[in-house]
């Protein structure tokens, strides 16, 4: 504190209120001093001043954020066991509720919070229990496509949640993405390593990455170890996988063929996003830092510091920086 207040005070212009002056500098370094161990480093101190710059910049985006408050909503659904996993369907406003070992899922209206249904048992079947879900839509083909233990895919109708259709896996599929457009193929990655894609009208596995596949720099690009994300990019007709192995790989959404694999993360991978503005992914995991990526070179080309634990997920904000 006394160095930073010593340098601060030769480049400060000169003031007769010079107590005053020394006690605002001794709350500034308090203030910047997050994590009070009673020093400064320079990425604490520039990052207070840019953070400064932007709130004095955007005050009505900070006073937007102000206006927020707690929801009336309640969940007062009787839940079996822990809530695992929640997913977003956007296009019908409908969040699935997974809980740990169920054979069904929950389905709420995410407009008004309430509770629609219960996947119905009779539908269940012998099915294991619901990992991950996403959207299918295809003109008139629509399901809510979900992975399971019990080595299968199955295919919900979005109306009533019916079962309608299921594709047998070799192992158990972890993460799901649907991507459209001018792709049309379901994609899952698990514990086998691999990624998968699959042809939704004809219900059938199109493609599946080799268990060794080497790009034109000939780095070998695969994983060793379960697959928990992935990230489609549609415009640049590549797919993200990060894996329980620390890498990340890109691959052609046509072929599978293996494009490129990023080795910078020194432990699991647990979560990939895409910022298509400046076109760069982010990948986070047990490291503490979110990794920011160019697909288009090997290593990383910047770290977003700050946790001091485990990620589990990492989300851009659209419309913002």
């Amino acid at each position: 504190m006394e160095q930073f207040i010593k340098v601060m005070l030769i480049h400060l212009p000169e003031t007769r209120d010079r107590v005053g002056l020394v006690k605002n500098l001794i709350e500034l370094f308090r203030q910047i001093d997050v994590n009070n161990d009673e020093s400064l480093e320079w990425e604490e101190f520039t990052g207070h001043i840019i953070e400064l710059g932007m709130v004095r910049k955007d005050r009505t985006f900070i006073d937007a954020i102000k206006s927020y408050y707690a929801s009336d909503i309640r969940d007062d659904e009787k839940h079996d066991t822990e809530v695992e996993n929640m997913f977003y369907i956007d296009k019908l406003k409908h969040l699935l509720v997974m809980e740990r070992d169920s054979k069904r899922f929950k389905v709420y209206n995410s407009r008004t919070g309430k509770y629609i249904q219960n996947v119905p048992e009779k539908n269940v079947g012998k099915g294991g229990a619901v990992i991950a879900a996403d959207y299918v839509e295809m003109g008139n083909t629509k399901y809510v496509a979900t992975t399971s233990n019990s080595n299968s895919i199955n295919f919900w109708d979005p109306n009533n949640y019916i079962k309608r259709e299921k594709i047998d896996t070799s192992d158990i599929q972890m993460c799901i993405k649907w991507c459209g457009d001018n792709v049309n193929r379901l994609f899952t990655g698990g514990c086998d390593a691999q990624l998968h894609a699959y042809d939704v009208l004809k219900l059938q596995e199109v493609g599946k990455v080799d268990s060794v596949t080497t790009n034109e720099k000939k780095d070998v690009v695969k994983h060793t170890e379960t697959i928990m994300d992935l990230l489609p990019i549609p415009d640049m007709g590549l797919i993200a996988t990060a894996s329980l192995d620390s890498n990340i790989c890109l691959w052609s959404m046509d072929t599978l063929q293996g494009k490129s694999i990023h080795t910078d993360h020194q432990n699991h991978v647990y979560s990939l996003e895409w910022f298509a503005e400046s076109r760069i992914i982010l990948s986070a995991g047990t490291d503490h830092d979110i990794y920011i990526w160019n697909p288009t070179v090997s290593e990383k080309i910047f770290m977003l510091k700050g946790h001091n634990h485990s990620l589990v997920g990492v989300k851009w904000l659209k419309g913002t920086n």
